[in-house]
């Protein structure tokens, strides 16, 4: 790691160089430790990220979108849960003490709007479960951190875990197995506007629908709450977007796309379209759906979804059929050498 490089740096100096006097070792290592600490804490932060061990809520909400931390979770989790657990099938009888947050008190406290009348939680792994708010105002609809005084791991759906409480409250039953949500790091209230980061320009709602509009009639592969038909799906093409944010990717360019979910925002395996592929095969960003072309809603993945034409689903399968897409970012073939793409098609020297 770079603070262990640097820190080795400073140790070595010390014992080596007899030349170097004690003021520059000092200031030396003062710089190791203030880097070590910077990497520490930058280290963390990812870990954070990428464990799953926060909360984002985001949608119809008087207050801003807000990120919540473990600490800020461990310091909400006032809520017990003892229930049985449609996951456990080793013993279906026994009930789990639950301790984490209660879902009602999340809307309240974040002022979520009287008009949202859905709640959209979105896991690391793509997966979406959606319900009514009135069911989380009727019963105490948890997201668990800990059960039986232990915290949940990766396996048993932690780190934070949808859990309802089957036993005490007879009528949650309807909420199977499928709701109780595994390592959720969003909650969505209603739906999100629909906002679009293409490297520096964002557009939004009205932004897209300016655009020239393209259409697809496909069976989809978002699969959870769709239609196992074939539908109508409208939206505009990544192409047409990338041109009206000035950008023009040569052919050996690829376009990144990123979705909110962790597993659809991986820089190890990120969603990658090849430039030379996107007239041929008009990936669609969906933000309409149905014969009355209604608003794509987050119980489907909305508001803004990335579909693959039938044309190129020998190349681009199932895996980037992406919800909740929220970034393009082109990635010049020339800037992965020689310097990062700019704009208006202006390429990096």
């Amino acid at each position: 790691m770079r603070w262990f490089g640097v820190f080795s740096l400073a140790v070595a100096l010390g014992a080596c160089d007899k030349a170097v006097p004690d003021e520059e070792l000092r200031r030396l290592r003062e710089e190791a430790l203030a880097a070590n600490q910077e990497a520490v804490a930058t280290h963390t932060g990812i870990r954070e990220r990428t464990s799953g061990r926060t909360l984002t809520l985001s949608g119809q909400l008087g207050k801003p979108e807000a990120r919540l931390e473990w600490r800020d979770l461990e310091a909400l989790a006032t809520t017990h849960v003892k229930t049985i657990n449609p996951h456990n099938p080793a013993d279906r009888d026994k009930r789990i003490d639950y301790r984490g947050v209660r879902v009602s008190e999340l809307l309240d406290r974040f002022e979520a709007a009287p008009a949202a009348d859905e709640l959209t939680f979105v896991s690391i792994d793509g997966y979406r479960s959606t319900l009514d708010v009135a069911a989380t105002r009727e019963f105490p609809v948890t997201l668990a951190i800990e059960a039986d005084g232990a915290p949940i791991d990766r396996w048993h759906g932690g780190p934070i875990y949808l859990v309802f409480p089957h036993s005490d409250e007879p009528d949650t039953l309807r909420y199977g197995g499928r709701f109780w949500s595994f390592y959720v790091t969003d909650l969505i209230v209603g739906t999100e506007p629909a906002r679009l980061r293409v490297m520096t320009r964002a557009f939004n709602a009205m932004e897209l629908d300016a655009l020239p509009p393209a259409e697809l009639d496909s069976v989809v592969a978002w699969k959870v709450q769709w239609p196992a038909t074939s539908v109508h799906l409208v939206g505009v093409r990544v192409s047409e977007v990338l041109r009206a944010a000035g950008l023009h990717p040569a052919p050996n360019d690829r376009v990144i796309v990123r979705g909110k979910s962790s597993i659809h925002r991986d820089p190890k395996a990120p969603i990658e379209l090849a430039a030379e592929d996107l007239e041929r095969c008009g990936f669609l960003l969906v933000t309409r759906w149905g014969q009355n072309a209604e608003a794509v809603p987050a119980r489907l993945g909305g508001p803004i979804a990335l579909a693959i034409p039938p044309t190129c689903a020998d190349r681009y399968g199932e895996r980037f059929w992406i919800p909740f897409v929220e970034e393009l970012q082109l990635d010049a073939a020339v800037g992965r050498s020689a310097g990062a793409p700019t704009m208006e098609g202006q390429r990096a020297p």
